[in-house]
């Protein structure tokens, strides 16, 4: 959770370095924080239409509209991480472009998101996990 909150105070921060534990732990809560709402909004809705009952059916509609709000409010967090672990490999933020190319681009940015971080310093930065 701690990690969640780093990453949060960084929001609008495209400079320095996210470690490769910080990155996929924002992005579990962000998977989290968005789709819960999302699921109990549509299990409220098949609820709510199996048994005609247009309250739960309209607060399922809320859950869901709930939801749509935090995956906007997460977008620039979740990209400024993206950028921050990108640099942390030693790579630009524009390596984000890579996926848009069809089959291979979201392939290619996972494994650079898996990669481990540079070591020492670069032009992004000191590593936070190898500062020598």
């Amino acid at each position: 959770m701690s990690t969640f909150i780093k990453c949060m105070k960084k929001y609008a921060s495209f400079s320095g370095r996210a470690t490769r534990s910080e990155y996929w732990i924002f992005y579990l809560f962000t998977i989290l924080i968005t789709n819960l709402p999302a699921l109990i909004g549509l299990i409220m809705i098949m609820a709510g239409s199996a048994e005609q009952n247009e309250a739960v059916t309209e607060t399922g509609m809320m859950f869901i509209v709930i939801a749509v709000i935090l995956s906007f409010a997460l977008l620039l967090p979740n990209l400024t991480v993206s950028v921050r672990r990108l640099h942390d490999i030693g790579e630009s933020g524009t390596y984000l472009f890579m996926g848009l190319i069809p089959l291979a681009g979201p392939i290619i940015l996972l494994v650079a998101f898996c990669k481990d971080s540079q070591p020492g310093r670069n032009q992004y930065g000191i590593s936070e996990k190898y500062p020598s």
